[in-house]
């Protein structure tokens, strides 16, 4: 079976946001009623997090924090030509977004619709991340794609470190307006001023494959080690409800809330002959991987699991 170029998988996967009525995808996932996606008025910036990452915020600044977990793409940029972040001897990597014009307001965050670990004064990610990213607070934060709970447990253990809401937020997205010139992120990335519309700056930290349990623990384990002491939280091993796709937020379509995996799998299965296979792109081998892995098993395997986003607040 041919493989697809990521930009003619992103022109398959595109055809998905036109559903009119509630629908199944080959995961499993439920996509809530979308046509079009809604026009931005004015200059947006969309922020949109794929992966595991521990976010920290208060009045002035957002703190994305990616552990650092083997086996995790870490990428960031456009959707489908995103730039690979890489490690050098200097330790950490660090960025700052820059938002022209932009007034920063405190997101809400609860331990209702979000996981959260109350224990800012231990959280110290200067040695043991990866990547960390600070950008302006904001208030616009959406949740576009969801697990529900229903009453099995997030974590193994006594409850009270992290919290477990009934919906856990899989992709989170942080919008901002801007004025007076355009956003960046350090020399890695700026919006093209030749875009009109929204501008979407997908930042990755994920596995560029289904991952199981002993993944997922391997992922929290990394953000375990961002405290001192070690927090030493651990999942249950439970499989939770295929996601909900519910966009709400202006400029963004289906296919960019999609898991790297979850893009293989469905452009696979939508696949044209008459598609060209090159693709240039540098997230080309990470985001569709060989023929043989496209033939990966649907999330709704009993197996699979998701590396979760976790807040750490006071």
């Amino acid at each position: 079976m041919k493989s697809l170029g990521r930009r003619e998988l992103l022109k398959t996967l595109a055809t998905i946001s036109g559903a009119a009525a509630v629908t199944n995808t080959a995961r499993g996932r439920t996509l809530k009623p979308a046509y079009e996606p809604a026009r931005c008025s004015g200059n947006t910036l969309n922020v949109i997090l794929h992966g595991m990452f521990a976010i920290t915020a208060d009045d002035q600044n957002i703190t994305l924090v990616m552990p650092r977990v083997a086996g995790h793409y870490y990428a960031a940029g456009d959707f489908g030509v995103e730039r690979p972040l890489r490690l050098n001897e200097d330790g950490p990597l660090s960025y700052t977004l820059s938002v022209p014009g932009w007034k920063p307001s405190r997101p809400v965050v609860s331990d209702r619709t979000d996981i959260v670990v109350h224990d800012k004064g231990g959280f110290n990610f200067d040695k043991e991340a990866f990547c960390s990213i600070t950008m302006p607070a904001t208030s616009d934060v959406f949740r576009p794609s969801v697990a529900n709970r229903g009453k099995r447990r997030i974590f193994a253990g006594s409850a009270g470190v992290a919290s477990e809401p009934d919906a856990i937020p899989l992709v989170y997205v942080f919008q901002y307006t801007y004025a007076g010139g355009l956003p960046s992120l350090g020399n890695l990335w700026s919006a093209d001023p030749a875009g009109g519309g929204a501008h979407n700056l997908h930042l990755w930290a994920a596995p560029p494959f289904f991952a199981d349990h002993a993944h997922t623990q391997e992922g929290l384990d990394a953000f375990n080690n961002l405290f001192d002491p070690n927090l030493g939280l651990k999942f249950a091993d439970e499989q939770f409800d295929p996601p909900v796709t519910n966009i709400q937020c202006c400029g963004v379509t289906y296919p960019e809330i999609l898991s790297m995996p979850e893009a293989r799998l469905q452009g696979t299965q939508r696949q044209s002959a008459a598609l060209s296979p090159v693709s240039r792109s540098p997230f080309r081998s990470n985001f569709l991987g060989s023929g043989v892995r496209t033939q990966v098993a649907p999330m709704f395997v009993g197996h699979v699991r998701v590396c979760f986003n976790i807040w750490v607040m006071q």
